[in-house]
Order: structure tokens, then sequence, then C-alpha cells
């Protein structure tokens, strides 16, 4: 339920109440979707729409604590919190008091005397919301610079797995035109560094590092993409996530330095024209992805 206060007057009521139906399933459960829930709530409560959300919010919130079987869940207290905590801070900071001012004019002083009537809704008194809201928002400044930090480490590693893609393709087009010319003669030196390539699970080892890290790269753009909530188990999976993309940044650097290697000394035996088209190929597709 929601109760309103009269500043002014000291009188209250309740303006609002939902009804918990005794089957209520659990919290992610599929019957729990288009559940009908019945809220009973006063025409007063309807005139600013801040305080309109605020209450069913409020409301809301209890069908949430009920739905989880939370101890709490008829404390009106932790039900205010558990509402500004699910988002609905700036609602409650904006809806908690309602001003209502009057102005009447006495002819015979010509005088004009205001009058404002402060309705709070809500269970937290002033105190109470100020020292919750300086909480949450802490927690909210935290949990953004973290996202923000997020945000940066996707972006570089997208960086590094478009120049690894790049240079990957350019590496396997001259092993294509190096494997097309065999009878080609090679040098012994480089020779035997191409040789290399040829050995059983080489090439299957490099896609290996280029698709985990892009595998892993995607998880952490899904991860950013579906901020519903900040969490204890989201964070901790930015963290691990993060030390994984750190990881295979790493390995890439040491990979992409590698493929360079092997393609300064395969486009020796490759044709002007041939490296010419391929380079051009190369740079439209890093330019692509940049």
């Amino acid at each position: 339920m929601t109760k309103s206060n009269d500043d002014n007057s000291g009188s209250g009521g309740i303006i609002a109440q939902v009804n918990i139906p005794s089957n209520l399933p659990i919290y992610g459960s599929p019957s729990l979707n288009n559940f009908l829930i019945d809220v009973k709530i006063s025409k007063q409560s309807t005139k600013n729409p801040m305080s309109f959300a605020l209450i069913m919010a409020h409301e809301i919130s209890h069908v949430f604590l009920y739905s989880i079987r939370h101890p709490q869940k008829n404390n009106e207290f932790f039900t205010d919190i558990t509402a500004i905590t699910h988002g609905f801070h700036d609602v409650f900071y904006n809806g908690r008091k309602l001003n209502d001012v009057n102005k009447k004019f006495n002819w015979f002083t010509n005088t004009t005397t205001t009058s404002t009537q402060t309705t709070t809704y809500g269970y937290l008194n002033d105190n109470q919301f100020a020292f919750v809201s300086k909480k949450i928002l802490y927690a909210l400044k935290k949990n953004r610079e973290q996202e923000n930090i997020f945000f940066k480490v996707i972006k570089r590693n997208e960086k590094i797995t478009a120049k690894h893609g790049a240079i990957l393709l350019r590496f396997k087009n001259f092993f294509e035109l190096i494997t097309q010319n065999l009878n080609k003669k090679i040098s012994g030196k480089d020779g035997k560094i191409i040789t290399h390539l040829f050995e059983p699970g080489y090439m299957e080892e490099i896609d290996l590092l280029f698709n985990s890290y892009s595998s892993k790269l995607e998880d952490a753009q899904k991860l950013y993409e579906n901020n519903f909530n900040y969490t204890a188990k989201r964070t901790e999976k930015i963290i691990n996530i993060s030390d994984e993309l750190l990881y295979l940044s790493l390995k890439a650097n040491e990979n992409m330095k590698v493929l360079k290697k092997y393609v300064k000394i395969m486009k020796k035996y490759i044709p002007h024209k041939k490296r010419m088209i391929l380079y051009y190929n190369y740079l439209i597709t890093r330019a692509s992805n940049l």
C-alpha cells in the first residue's frame, strides 16, 4: 500500500493498495508473464504524473518482493527502498512531495494571502530518503564509471581484432599464392621458415586464436549492450571478461608480429602485380573495419 501525508494538517491516509494473489508465481517463471495484478488507487494520486509513477513503483515492488518470497515483503520502508534501487530514484526524488499553492485575494485589505499544502508520498521521511539517495547515487556513480571503462576496453579490442583480421587475411592470401606455385625456387633460409606453415595444425592454431578473440569480444559487446541493471554478478563478469580480453589481445599482438614476418618473406616470391592487388584489398578491408 502507499500512503500520503499532508505536512500542514498532519492528516494522512492510504491512497493505493495492491492485492497480492496467494497463487502469485515465483519471479522468473513463465507463468508470471501477463499475470494480472489488481491495484486500487485513489483519484488524488493521479493528479501528478511523477507522484503516480512513484505510487505504482511502490506497489509493483510489493509484487516483486512477494514473487521472490522475500522476508521483508510486507515492510513498507523496505518496499520504498526496493523501488528506488530498481531505477526509480529520480521518480521518488521528483514525486515524493507535491505542493498545492492556493492564493486568496482580500478585497477589503487589497492583499493576497498565499498558502501551500504539501503532500508527501511514501514511507521514508526526508532524512531517510536523503540517506538512501546518497548511498544509491554513490553506487550508481561507481557502476557507471566501471561501464565507461568497460566500453573503452571493448573499443580498444575492436581495433585490435580489426587489425588482426586484416593482417590474417593478407597472410592467408599470400599463403594461397605460394601454395599455387610450389615449384618456384625459394631460398634455403626462407624455405625453412615457410615450411613451418605446412606443419599439421599450424594454420588451425592461427585461426583458433583469432576466432577465440573475436568470440570473447562478441561476449563483451553483448554484456555491455544488455545493461539492464547493476549487480555483483555482472561486475564479476565484466572483470573476468576484461582480463580474458587483455590476455587475448597480448596473444593477438604477438601473433600479428609473426604473421607480418611471414608476409614479408612470402611477398618476395609473389609477382608484383598480384601483390599490389592483394595489398589494395588489404587496405580496403582494414579501412572498412576502422
